[in-house]
Protein backbone atom coordinates (compact mmCIF):
# COMPACT_ATOMS: atom_id res chain seq x y z
CA UNK A 1 0.00 0.00 0.00
CA UNK A 2 1.12 3.28 -1.12
CA UNK A 3 1.39 5.99 1.69
CA UNK A 4 1.80 10.00 0.43
CA UNK A 5 4.09 12.15 2.30
CA UNK A 6 2.76 15.18 4.00
CA UNK A 7 5.16 18.30 2.84
CA UNK A 8 7.77 18.32 5.94
CA UNK A 9 7.91 22.52 5.35
CA UNK A 10 5.49 25.21 5.55
CA UNK A 11 5.49 27.75 2.78
CA UNK A 12 3.35 31.01 2.66
CA UNK A 13 0.52 30.10 0.82
CA UNK A 14 0.28 26.67 1.03
CA UNK A 15 -1.95 25.05 3.22
CA UNK A 16 -1.19 23.85 6.39
CA UNK A 17 -1.41 20.35 7.55
CA UNK A 18 -2.15 19.23 11.08
CA UNK A 19 -1.23 16.46 12.94
CA UNK A 20 -4.24 14.61 13.31
CA UNK A 21 -4.45 15.05 9.43
CA UNK A 22 -1.39 13.06 9.02
CA UNK A 23 -2.16 10.54 11.49
CA UNK A 24 -5.36 10.08 9.55
CA UNK A 25 -3.83 9.78 5.99
CA UNK A 26 -1.61 6.71 7.50
CA UNK A 27 -4.47 5.17 9.22
CA UNK A 28 -6.40 5.05 5.92
CA UNK A 29 -3.33 4.12 4.11
CA UNK A 30 -3.81 6.63 1.66
CA UNK A 31 -1.07 7.83 -0.67
CA UNK A 32 1.76 10.41 1.01
CA UNK A 33 4.52 11.97 -1.13
CA UNK A 34 7.90 13.74 -0.84
CA UNK A 35 9.37 15.89 -4.21
CA UNK A 36 11.63 12.91 -4.75
CA UNK A 37 10.05 9.14 -3.10
CA UNK A 38 7.20 7.71 -1.54
CA UNK A 39 6.96 5.51 1.45
CA UNK A 40 4.90 1.95 1.30
CA UNK A 41 3.19 0.46 4.60
CA UNK A 42 4.95 -2.78 3.49
CA UNK A 43 7.53 -1.47 5.89
CA UNK A 44 6.08 0.30 8.64
CA UNK A 45 9.63 2.06 9.60
CA UNK A 46 9.88 4.80 7.33
CA UNK A 47 6.13 5.61 8.14
CA UNK A 48 6.70 6.03 11.63
CA UNK A 49 10.17 7.20 10.80
CA UNK A 50 8.39 10.26 8.79
CA UNK A 51 5.57 11.11 11.20
CA UNK A 52 8.33 11.73 14.04
CA UNK A 53 9.87 14.04 11.83
CA UNK A 54 6.94 15.98 10.87
CA UNK A 55 5.78 16.08 14.76
CA UNK A 56 9.48 17.32 15.22
CA UNK A 57 9.08 19.85 12.53
CA UNK A 58 5.46 21.38 14.11
CA UNK A 59 6.74 21.96 17.47
CA UNK A 60 8.06 24.80 18.44
CA UNK A 61 11.67 25.08 19.33
CA UNK A 62 13.31 26.68 22.77
CA UNK A 63 14.13 29.48 20.82
CA UNK A 64 10.87 30.26 19.44
CA UNK A 65 8.93 29.80 22.55
CA UNK A 66 11.42 31.63 24.38
CA UNK A 67 10.57 34.64 21.69
CA UNK A 68 6.74 34.48 21.95
CA UNK A 69 6.97 34.49 25.76
CA UNK A 70 9.24 37.38 25.38
CA UNK A 71 6.84 39.52 23.61
CA UNK A 72 4.82 40.55 27.16
CA UNK A 73 7.55 43.40 27.20
CA UNK A 74 7.53 46.55 24.96
CA UNK A 75 11.16 46.14 24.51
CA UNK A 76 10.98 42.68 22.60
CA UNK A 77 8.28 43.84 20.69
CA UNK A 78 10.73 46.95 19.81
CA UNK A 79 13.01 44.37 19.14
CA UNK A 80 11.39 41.91 17.29
CA UNK A 81 8.78 44.11 15.61
CA UNK A 82 5.89 41.88 16.65
CA UNK A 83 3.13 41.50 19.34
CA UNK A 84 0.43 38.59 20.25
CA UNK A 85 -3.22 38.15 19.61
CA UNK A 86 -4.96 35.60 21.54
CA UNK A 87 -8.35 34.63 21.70
CA UNK A 88 -10.65 32.49 18.71
CA UNK A 89 -12.84 36.35 18.31
CA UNK A 90 -9.96 38.14 18.03
CA UNK A 91 -7.53 35.86 15.80
CA UNK A 92 -10.29 35.39 13.48
CA UNK A 93 -11.02 39.03 13.13
CA UNK A 94 -7.63 39.73 12.30
CA UNK A 95 -7.49 37.07 9.94
CA UNK A 96 -10.23 39.43 7.86
CA UNK A 97 -7.69 42.48 8.29
CA UNK A 98 -4.63 43.62 6.78
CA UNK A 99 -1.91 42.44 9.25
CA UNK A 100 0.92 39.75 8.46
CA UNK A 101 0.70 37.26 10.82
CA UNK A 102 3.75 34.98 11.02
CA UNK A 103 1.97 32.04 12.86
CA UNK A 104 -0.58 30.49 14.55
CA UNK A 105 -0.53 28.50 18.41
CA UNK A 106 -3.12 26.44 19.23
CA UNK A 107 -3.99 23.83 22.02
CA UNK A 108 -6.14 20.76 20.67
CA UNK A 109 -9.13 21.87 22.06
CA UNK A 110 -9.30 24.93 19.23
CA UNK A 111 -8.21 22.42 16.47
CA UNK A 112 -11.18 23.31 14.71
CA UNK A 113 -10.60 26.40 14.62
CA UNK A 114 -7.34 26.22 12.92
CA UNK A 115 -7.99 23.49 10.68
CA UNK A 116 -10.21 26.12 8.95
CA UNK A 117 -6.48 28.04 8.60
CA UNK A 118 -5.54 27.31 5.14
CA UNK A 119 -3.10 30.10 4.52
CA UNK A 120 -1.08 30.84 7.68
CA UNK A 121 1.35 28.14 9.55
CA UNK A 122 -0.67 27.08 12.58
CA UNK A 123 1.32 24.79 15.40
CA UNK A 124 -0.07 22.75 17.76
CA UNK A 125 0.97 22.68 21.08
CA UNK A 126 -0.33 21.78 24.28
CA UNK A 127 -1.56 23.54 27.60
CA UNK A 128 0.79 23.78 29.41
CA UNK A 129 3.30 25.58 26.87
CA UNK A 130 0.20 27.93 25.66
CA UNK A 131 -0.50 28.71 29.30
CA UNK A 132 2.94 29.85 29.53
CA UNK A 133 3.06 32.14 26.55
CA UNK A 134 -0.15 33.75 27.18
CA UNK A 135 -0.62 36.78 28.82
CA UNK A 136 -4.80 35.78 30.38
CA UNK A 137 -5.13 34.19 33.57
CA UNK A 138 -6.34 30.98 31.85
CA UNK A 139 -5.40 30.88 27.75
CA UNK A 140 -8.20 31.20 25.68
CA UNK A 141 -6.51 27.91 23.78
CA UNK A 142 -5.12 29.94 20.41
CA UNK A 143 -3.15 33.21 19.57
CA UNK A 144 -1.42 34.83 16.75
CA UNK A 145 2.04 35.92 16.54
CA UNK A 146 1.56 39.19 14.17
CA UNK A 147 4.23 41.70 12.68
CA UNK A 148 4.07 45.26 14.08
CA UNK A 149 2.65 47.20 11.11
CA UNK A 150 4.68 50.56 9.26
CA UNK A 151 1.89 53.28 10.08
CA UNK A 152 1.70 56.12 8.05
CA UNK A 153 1.48 59.30 9.44
CA UNK A 154 -1.16 61.39 8.31
CA UNK A 155 -4.96 60.86 7.87
CA UNK A 156 -5.96 60.17 3.84
CA UNK A 157 -9.15 62.46 5.23
CA UNK A 158 -10.39 64.33 7.56
CA UNK A 159 -12.92 62.69 10.36
CA UNK A 160 -15.49 64.52 12.00
CA UNK A 161 -13.83 63.24 15.75
CA UNK A 162 -10.83 62.61 16.33
CA UNK A 163 -9.51 61.59 19.81
CA UNK A 164 -6.13 62.37 21.73
CA UNK A 165 -4.47 60.79 24.70
CA UNK A 166 -2.04 62.44 26.44
CA UNK A 167 0.00 60.40 29.32
CA UNK A 168 -2.88 56.95 29.44
CA UNK A 169 -1.14 54.78 31.27
CA UNK A 170 -3.18 51.72 31.93
CA UNK A 171 -3.41 49.02 29.15
CA UNK A 172 -7.11 48.24 29.69
CA UNK A 173 -8.18 52.03 29.55
CA UNK A 174 -6.68 52.52 26.32
CA UNK A 175 -7.49 49.54 25.11
CA UNK A 176 -11.34 50.01 26.07
CA UNK A 177 -11.24 53.84 24.55
CA UNK A 178 -10.08 51.61 21.07
CA UNK A 179 -12.98 49.49 21.32
CA UNK A 180 -15.71 52.32 22.06
CA UNK A 181 -14.16 54.46 19.39
CA UNK A 182 -15.07 51.80 17.45
CA UNK A 183 -18.42 51.51 18.25
CA UNK A 184 -18.74 54.91 17.69
CA UNK A 185 -17.60 55.29 14.03
CA UNK A 186 -14.43 56.96 15.22
CA UNK A 187 -11.20 55.77 12.93
CA UNK A 188 -8.58 58.14 14.41
CA UNK A 189 -6.91 58.41 17.73
CA UNK A 190 -3.78 60.47 18.58
CA UNK A 191 -1.80 59.15 21.60
CA UNK A 192 1.36 61.22 22.98
CA UNK A 193 4.57 59.34 23.01
CA UNK A 194 4.74 58.31 26.60
CA UNK A 195 1.06 56.63 26.69
CA UNK A 196 0.79 53.37 26.67
CA UNK A 197 1.80 50.93 24.20
CA UNK A 198 -1.05 49.34 21.86
CA UNK A 199 0.63 46.31 21.58
CA UNK A 200 0.92 45.65 24.74
CA UNK A 201 -1.17 41.93 25.31
CA UNK A 202 -3.65 43.89 28.02
CA UNK A 203 -4.38 46.46 25.74
CA UNK A 204 -4.59 44.19 22.67
CA UNK A 205 -7.25 41.84 24.79
CA UNK A 206 -9.31 45.18 26.10
CA UNK A 207 -9.55 46.17 22.12
CA UNK A 208 -11.64 42.81 21.32
CA UNK A 209 -10.13 43.28 18.05
CA UNK A 210 -10.93 46.48 17.41
CA UNK A 211 -7.71 47.51 17.06
CA UNK A 212 -8.12 46.08 13.43
CA UNK A 213 -10.45 48.74 12.36
CA UNK A 214 -8.89 51.86 14.75
CA UNK A 215 -6.19 53.71 13.17
CA UNK A 216 -3.83 54.67 16.72
CA UNK A 217 -0.54 56.78 16.24
CA UNK A 218 1.60 57.92 18.79
CA UNK A 219 2.93 61.49 17.43
CA UNK A 220 4.83 64.77 19.96
CA UNK A 221 0.97 65.64 20.71
CA UNK A 222 1.73 69.24 21.11
CA UNK A 223 3.29 69.81 17.94
CA UNK A 224 0.38 67.46 16.12
CA UNK A 225 -2.59 69.30 17.89
CA UNK A 226 -0.89 72.84 17.22
CA UNK A 227 -1.11 71.74 13.37
CA UNK A 228 -4.53 70.41 13.26
CA UNK A 229 -6.24 73.73 15.02
CA UNK A 230 -6.72 75.41 11.72
CA UNK A 231 -9.16 72.93 11.08
CA UNK A 232 -10.21 71.53 13.93
CA UNK A 233 -11.80 72.83 17.53
CA UNK A 234 -9.17 71.18 20.27
CA UNK A 235 -11.57 70.11 23.32
CA UNK A 236 -10.07 68.92 26.58
CA UNK A 237 -11.94 67.03 29.05
CA UNK A 238 -11.46 69.04 32.43
CA UNK A 239 -13.12 68.96 35.74
CA UNK A 240 -13.42 72.77 35.67
CA UNK A 241 -14.72 72.47 32.08
CA UNK A 242 -18.04 73.61 30.94
CA UNK A 243 -21.05 71.39 30.18
CA UNK A 244 -20.15 68.78 27.49
CA UNK A 245 -23.27 69.55 25.55
CA UNK A 246 -22.23 73.31 24.69
CA UNK A 247 -19.80 71.89 22.57
CA UNK A 248 -22.23 69.98 20.15
CA UNK A 249 -21.31 72.48 17.20
CA UNK A 250 -20.85 71.46 13.75
CA UNK A 251 -16.76 72.16 13.72
CA UNK A 252 -14.54 69.24 13.36
CA UNK A 253 -13.49 68.41 16.72
CA UNK A 254 -10.44 66.73 18.82
CA UNK A 255 -11.37 65.33 21.72
CA UNK A 256 -7.99 65.25 24.15
CA UNK A 257 -8.32 62.94 27.21
CA UNK A 258 -5.59 62.78 30.19
CA UNK A 259 -4.20 60.75 32.02
CA UNK A 260 -5.72 58.93 34.73
CA UNK A 261 -4.29 60.32 37.63
CA UNK A 262 -3.42 63.57 36.94
CA UNK A 263 -5.73 65.03 33.85
CA UNK A 264 -3.94 67.11 30.74
CA UNK A 265 -0.47 67.71 30.82
CA UNK A 266 0.90 71.63 31.46
CA UNK A 267 2.04 71.61 27.78
CA UNK A 268 -1.59 70.13 26.00
CA UNK A 269 -3.70 72.37 28.44
CA UNK A 270 -2.38 75.33 27.19
CA UNK A 271 -3.27 74.49 23.79
CA UNK A 272 -7.02 73.54 24.27
CA UNK A 273 -9.68 75.69 22.52
CA UNK A 274 -12.53 74.79 24.83
CA UNK A 275 -12.14 72.85 28.27
CA UNK A 276 -15.42 70.50 28.64
CA UNK A 277 -16.91 68.39 31.73
CA UNK A 278 -19.34 65.43 31.85
CA UNK A 279 -21.88 66.97 34.76
CA UNK A 280 -22.03 65.04 37.85
CA UNK A 281 -26.16 64.36 38.79
CA UNK A 282 -27.34 67.13 40.65
CA UNK A 283 -28.89 64.75 43.27
CA UNK A 284 -25.18 63.82 43.83
CA UNK A 285 -23.54 66.12 44.05
CA UNK A 286 -22.41 65.80 47.43
CA UNK A 287 -22.04 62.90 47.32
CA UNK A 288 -19.77 61.44 44.41
CA UNK A 289 -16.30 60.03 43.35
CA UNK A 290 -13.32 62.54 42.67
CA UNK A 291 -13.40 62.00 38.81
CA UNK A 292 -14.45 58.91 36.12
CA UNK A 293 -12.32 56.86 34.84
CA UNK A 294 -11.08 58.02 31.50
CA UNK A 295 -11.88 54.94 29.61
CA UNK A 296 -15.84 56.08 31.11
CA UNK A 297 -15.16 60.43 30.52
CA UNK A 298 -14.08 59.17 26.81
CA UNK A 299 -17.27 57.08 26.30
CA UNK A 300 -19.68 59.61 27.21
CA UNK A 301 -17.93 62.19 25.80
CA UNK A 302 -18.03 59.74 22.12
CA UNK A 303 -21.95 59.43 22.82
CA UNK A 304 -22.29 63.06 23.17
CA UNK A 305 -20.25 64.25 20.28
CA UNK A 306 -21.62 62.04 17.80
CA UNK A 307 -25.27 61.37 18.47
CA UNK A 308 -26.56 63.84 16.61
Amino acid sequence: MIVELIPMRYESGQPTLMRNTLLRRISQGKQLKTENRQLTTDNPTPTLLLLFLYLCLVMLSKKEIKIIRSLKQKKFRKQEQAFVVEGEKSVKELLSGNFEVRKILYTPRMSGTAAAISTIECVEVDEHTMQSLSSLSTAAGIMAVVNIPQREGGFSHKPELILALDRITDPGNLGTIIRTADWFGITHILCSEDTVDLYNPKTIQSTMGSFIRVSVSYVPLVKTLTQLKSDYRILGLDMKGTDIGSAKSNVRKVVVTGSESNGISKEVYEIIDEYITIPVHQENSYRRPESLNASIATAIACYELTKN
